[in-house]
């Protein structure tokens, strides 16, 4: 990992080297399980908004795949911004998931998802909170925020 510290050094932000320090730390407690695949990049976003800009040109670019995955998804503009780019990804033929946390997620409803669900993408909600759907503790959620667009 010699190339992560050269990373590090460019990082002016105390706070953001601080983790990815301990990102450093968890890759390295991985190793003996199996190793990393080469050539995979890491780009680290402090700002919101210029997240959502990267993420939305990242689905408008997509060629094959767009798969999402998050702890929010709600009915507001931004979750409308992200619905309609996911819509424009299947429509020029892309394979496009969503999967969302149902808890986290609590606002969204059918008919926000129908369009989606009408363009062939899946959608799935992740450990709904109803018993008779819930696949493991109500408290067992998913806060993670993934974007994979072509396999990168």
């Amino acid at each position: 990992m010699p190339r992560f510290a050269k990373i590090l050094e460019h990082v002016p932000d105390l706070k953001w080297r601080r983790r990815l320090y301990t990102f450093k730390r968890v890759f390295q407690r991985l190793l003996p399980l199996g190793g990393m695949s080469e050539g995979n990049q890491i780009e680290v976003f402090t700002e919101r908004d210029l997240i959502f800009d990267h993420m939305l040109t990242a689905i408008a670019r997509a060629k094959s795949r767009v798969w999402l995955e998050t702890y929010i998804f709600e009915p507001d503009l931004i979750g409308l911004q992200f619905r309609n780019a996911l819509m424009e990804a299947a429509k020029r033929g892309c394979e496009v998931i969503l999967i969302y946390d149902h808890f986290g997620s609590s606002y969204l409803n059918h008919a926000f998802l129908e369009p989606l669900l009408q363009r062939g993408i899946g959608v799935y909600d992740f450990n709904p909170i109803w018993p008779w759907r819930r696949q493991g503790p109500l408290l067992f959620r998913d806060h993670r925020k993934i974007l994979i667009v072509d396999d990168y």
